[in-house]
């Protein structure tokens, strides 16, 4: 037996329970990992409260565990595994829930776990997946290239300080929208700090007067509509928001279209000291529901973590 943080309808994260479950066998392509460590992401309060999401979009049923990104350790492997061994530090997502102290997922080709560095400590892993991910996959839709002139929106978000430094690492020059409260961070990150709100179409002009030829929204639609306004159009545009009704012209992207090669990218420049990623908030895995309605804020500068150790 062991813990998981689980739900038994989609009613919303007010009935989530840290409780014993029972720890099922293990296939031949699966490993067994004890898990140290969860960041949270917007989709790990979302799944809970909207049941066609959960069971269409995500393959999920019930009971559900809570969570998505971890990091921890591997304490079993299947007899088919190769890419991993007994005693691994890994990290990645688990769309079946990886709030629980020991978690099973594939082990084969994985595209959803990775080794993690010496270097890199549980808490920093856990905050890696879905943010670095869902970033990368939203700038391989524009094809960013060196010299663009990019448009994030919600940019001082989880994904968003991703995509910052993903882009500028890539020689884009960036401008990211957000409250001027974060303006400071942003700057610190390496972007052109704009407010968002009415307006941001003739501040945009003032700090970039040379325009901009890409951008994605990783917030709202108010940045797909600014860029569209100003001429982009198909390939030029990418948004993480699944909204109703997203135009033609603009390509709606996912945190699995990511690579291992991106995340490789953002390893290394962890290692170097040439990507920040700063985590807001640490709480014990009892306190979840604190994490939660801070996370769920949506004005938190960094990630938020629950530890399990």
């Amino acid at each position: 037996m062991s813990k998981a943080l689980q739900y038994d309808a989609f009613n919303g994260t007010d009935q989530l329970e840290w409780r014993e479950t029972v720890d099922l066998p293990l296939a031949a392509d699966e490993v067994r990992v004890n898990v140290k460590a969860v960041s949270l992401n917007p989709m790990d309060w979302l799944l809970p409260e909207n049941e066609t999401v959960a069971r269409t979009d995500f393959g999920l049923s019930l009971p559900g565990t809570f969570g998505y990104d971890f990091a921890g350790e591997i304490s079993e492997v299947g007899a088919n595994v190769t890419d991993f061994k007994l005693g691994d530090r890994v990290f990645g997502g688990n769309v079946k829930g990886s709030a629980r102290e020991q978690m099973i997922i594939n082990g084969i080709n994985s595209r959803e776990m990775f080794h993690t560095p010496d270097e890199i400590s549980d808490e920093l892993a856990s905050t890696l997946a879905v943010a670095g991910m869902s970033a990368a996959a939203a700038l391989h839709a524009v094809n960013l290239e060196a010299g663009d002139r990019l448009l994030v929106g919600g940019a001082s978000g989880g994904v968003g300080t991703f995509a910052v430094q993903l882009a500028r690492l890539r020689g884009a020059e960036v401008i990211g929208t957000a409250a001027k409260s974060t303006f400071d961070y942003l700057e610190m990150l390496g972007a052109q700090p704009l407010e968002y709100g009415p307006g941001v179409a003739e501040r945009l002009q003032e700090v970039a007067p040379n325009g901009i030829n890409k951008a994605i929204d990783l917030f709202g639609r108010e940045v797909v509509e600014l860029a569209q306004s100003l001429g982009l159009g198909q390939g030029q545009i990418s948004t993480i928001v699944p909204y109703p009704a997203v135009p033609d012209d603009v390509i709606l992207t996912g945190g699995i279209e990511g690579t291992k090669a991106d995340m490789n990218e953002i390893l290394t420049a962890i290692a170097a000291g040439k990507f920040q990623v700063p985590i807001a908030a640490r709480f014990d895995i009892t306190d979840y529901q604190a994490a939660i309605a801070l996370q769920r804020g949506r004005h938190v500068h960094g990630k938020v973590v629950l530890r399990l150790v």
